[in-house]
């Protein structure tokens, strides 16, 4: 997981928690960890999705939006699975 300094002034507005780091979750967008406009991210304290602006504030996601994070997060967990089962039969053999 790559980790950076965010924007000091990103808070949650679901919970008003400050954001002041980002860690990319692997396979979000190759090695480029820094987040853009539209990417998604998760508050650390109410586990709300939330998406980045320009500026690495945070905001509400769109119901658009919300259906592309549920079509992005069952995708992702279907490919750690792949790669954990891949691991676990390379390592028994």
């Amino acid at each position: 997981m790559e980790r950076g300094k965010g924007n000091p002034l990103a808070r949650c507005p679901w919970c008003d928690h400050q954001l002041d780091g980002y860690a990319a979750m692997g396979g979000a967008r190759g090695n480029n960890p820094i987040p853009r406009e539209g990417d998604f991210s998760l508050c650390v304290k109410c586990g709300h999705v939330l998406a980045f602006r320009a500026d690495q504030t945070v905001r509400k996601i769109t119901d658009k939006e919300a259906k592309e994070f549920q079509r992005w997060w069952k995708e992702y967990k279907r490919e750690r699975l792949r790669e954990f089962n891949k691991a676990k039969r390379k390592k028994m053999s």
